[in-house]
């Protein structure tokens, strides 16, 4: 028995994908012992307006939080600060810790 070929979706449809995408970066709330309470999916173009949208959605709310892409930590905030305010701890390279 003999399979057909199916043709390859090539380097143009990849490279179409690779622009229309925007990246899926994931906001963790934590509670003051660390676990996490809830978390977020939400959208963005780049890593500042993922953080003022991570900001926004939980401004005034008592947790700690973690902005995430994938398996990189990128920021480390408290939901309570004010939008814009620079309250970042380093978290920029910081990869995510394995669960045991």
């Amino acid at each position: 028995m003999r399979f057909k070929r199916t043709p390859s979706l090539g380097a143009p449809f990849s490279s179409r994908l690779q622009e229309d995408c925007v990246p899926s970066y994931r906001l963790y709330k934590l509670a003051p012992d660390g676990h996490i309470v809830v978390g977020e999916w939400l959208e963005a173009a780049d890593v500042a307006e993922a953080k003022a949208k991570a900001l926004a959605m939980c401004a005034g709310q008592p947790f700690r939080c973690e902005l995430w892409l994938g398996a990189e930590r990128l920021e480390s905030f408290s939901c309570g600060e004010a939008e814009g305010g620079d309250g970042a701890q380093g978290g920029g390279g910081t990869r995510a810790r394995t669960r045991g």
